[in-house]
């Protein structure tokens, strides 16, 4: 997919870090890039204020990283804008 989805009722803050295959950040898709979500969502998109989404590492391996303050976490999923 070229998005991730969230489905949590945050009261702090959640970010998604993108991780290569050796546990390393992916450049523009690191926690600190990561832009904080809050509230209560069924389909909140992450995103990175590198502009950055899934489709740069497109065909590779990689891993998702949670980072999340006070709430619940319902599930993550991927999202395809290409069709």
């Amino acid at each position: 997919g070229t998005g991730v989805l969230v489905n949590a009722n945050v009261r702090g803050a959640l970010r998604v870090e993108v991780l290569d295959e050796e546990g390393r950040p992916v450049p523009g898709m690191d926690r600190g890039q990561a832009q904080p979500i809050a509230g209560d969502h069924l389909r909140s998109r992450a995103a990175w204020s590198s502009g950055s989404d899934l489709g740069a590492v497109r065909g590779r391996t990689v891993r998702l990283k949670v980072y999340f303050e006070h709430g619940d976490l319902y599930s993550l999923s991927t999202i395809d804008d290409n069709g």
